[in-house]
């Protein structure tokens, strides 16, 4: 049993002139391990933080250089709230 919300997501963009698919993206995350968990009670409960995580990577994709690596965010988080 999975005790931790789940979120996932699908996309793709094209350019708005020839139609050509220009990127690409799909994920599955399952919300962070705490030592309290209250965002668990309800099963919705993870997704906006699952939310604040993709947007954060999305800002450091769309800063990086060419080439560069993005490290992902932790599966552990200290806050219960």
């Amino acid at each position: 049993m999975n005790e931790h919300g789940s979120v996932a997501f699908e996309g793709r963009t094209r350019d708005g002139k020839t139609k050509a698919i220009n990127a690409m993206a799909k994920d599955h995350e399952n919300g962070k391990i705490r030592v309290i968990d209250f965002q668990s009670f309800t099963w919705y409960g993870q997704a906006p933080g699952i939310f604040r995580d993709w947007a954060g990577v999305f800002v450091k994709i769309a800063d990086a250089p060419a080439g560069s690596t993005i490290e992902p965010d932790s599966f552990f988080e200290l806050k219960p709230w």
